[in-house]
C-alpha cells in the first residue's frame, strides 16, 4: 500500500512538472478558437464572408445548447414591421452585452413574409440576420476593447 502511495506521488509530481513548463503557449486554447477570433474580428464594412458566417452559426449553435442565447418570440402585431419598444430594447441589450439575439415568431408565422420582417427587425436595432429560419439571429459585432469581444 505504502509503495503504491509514492508510486502515485511521484506519478502526480511528474504529471505537474510537465504541465508546469509545457513549450507550447496557450496549449488549453484549440488553435480553431484562435482562428475563429481572427475569422471574425474584421466586419467593419457589414459583410460577412462565407468563413465567418459558418464561424458565428457555429457559435450560435453552441450558445443555443448552453442555453446561452437571448431569445424573445415576436406577437402577431409585430409581423407587419411595428416592433414595440420592449422587443427592441430587449434586442439592443442582448445585442450590446453578448453580440447575439434570436427573434422568433408566432406559431401561424407566413413562412414567406418571416425575412422581411427579420431584416426589418436587424435594421431597427442596427444589426446583421446571421441564421434566418423558424427564427433569425441578430449579429451585432462588439466595439474593439469590450470584454468578450
Amino acid at each position: 500500500l505504502h509503495a503504491r502511495a509514492s508510486m502515485f506521488v511521484v506519478l502526480l509530481l511528474q504529471l505537474t512538472k510537465t504541465a508546469a513548463f509545457s513549450q507550447r503557449p496557450y496549449s488549453n486554447i484549440k488553435q480553431s478558437a484562435l482562428q475563429a477570433a481572427s475569422a471574425i474580428a474584421d466586419v467593419s464594412d457589414g459583410w460577412l464572408s462565407p468563413q465567418q458566417i459558418k464561424t458565428l452559426r457555429k457559435e450560435i449553435d453552441d450558445r443555443r445548447r448552453r442555453k446561452r442565447l437571448a431569445y424573445k418570440r415576436l406577437h402577431d402585431g409585430e409581423l407587419a414591421g411595428d416592433f414595440d419598444q420592449a422587443t427592441v430594447d430587449a434586442a439592443d441589450a442582448a445585442l450590446a452585452s453578448s453580440e447575439f439575439f434570436e427573434a422568433g415568431g408566432p406559431e401561424k408565422l407566413n413562412v414567406k413574409a418571416w425575412p422581411a420582417v427579420a431584416f426589418a427587425l436587424a435594421e431597427s436595432c442596427d444589426a446583421m440576420v446571421v441564421q434566418l429560419k423558424k427564427k433569425c439571429v441578430l449579429y451585432r459585432p462588439l466595439p474593439p476593447g469590450t470584454p468578450g469581444a
